[in-house]
């Protein structure tokens, strides 16, 4: 005869305290820990806002010089789809550096790595989602982290995106002049 299931909400008493002992910044939520973690918080979202005005700004430069570009690469439609993917290509890694560039800077702010001299390097291999773990954030502040690599998984889903429609509207002329 197997154990009879307990529910979950009867166990969270004993399963608490366990969890405080393996994260316990995050589990004691006292009034300066819970000032703390929204302070995170509040500069996580800070910085992701930033990071979206950062990307559509890269987008609508790269709307803005579309003409030209193309203006550039009259040659063949095949040169074109290259000219502007390569265009789209820059454009956009400059704004993910611009991007985790500020979440260096929040890092920075936060006090998430020991090393001032790591943050950037912290910030891109959370932006990226690599978790290489060589460099781990400070107790408090390991909120920023996850929310790095959320915002980074987004606009890199962004950049997929546009150079998506890039090739699609430029094979959509191939085919129709074919």
């Amino acid at each position: 005869m197997s154990a009879p299931v307990v529910p979950l909400a009867d166990r969270l008493p004993d399963l608490l305290p366990l969890a405080a002992r393996v994260h316990p910044v995050v589990f004691d939520l006292n009034a300066a820990n819970m000032e703390l973690v929204a302070g995170h918080l509040l500069v996580g979202i800070l910085v992701a806002v930033l990071g979206i005005v950062v990307h559509a700004s890269a987008t609508m430069l790269l709307v803005t010089l579309r003409r030209p570009i193309i203006r550039l690469a009259e040659r063949t439609i095949w040169f074109r789809l290259m000219t502007a993917l390569s265009v789209v290509s820059v454009v956009m890694m400059i704004a993910h550096c611009i991007e985790i560039w500020f979440w260096s800077l929040a890092y920075l702010y936060t006090g998430t790595s020991a090393d001032p001299a790591d943050v950037f390097y912290f910030a891109f291999v959370n932006y990226t989602t690599l978790g290489y773990g060589d460099i781990l954030p400070s107790p408090s502040s390991r909120l920023l982290a996850p929310m790095t690599a959320g915002a980074g998984i987004l606009m890199f889903g962004w950049s997929t995106a546009l150079m998506a429609q890039v090739a699609t509207r430029y094979r959509a002329g191939v085919d129709a002049r074919h």
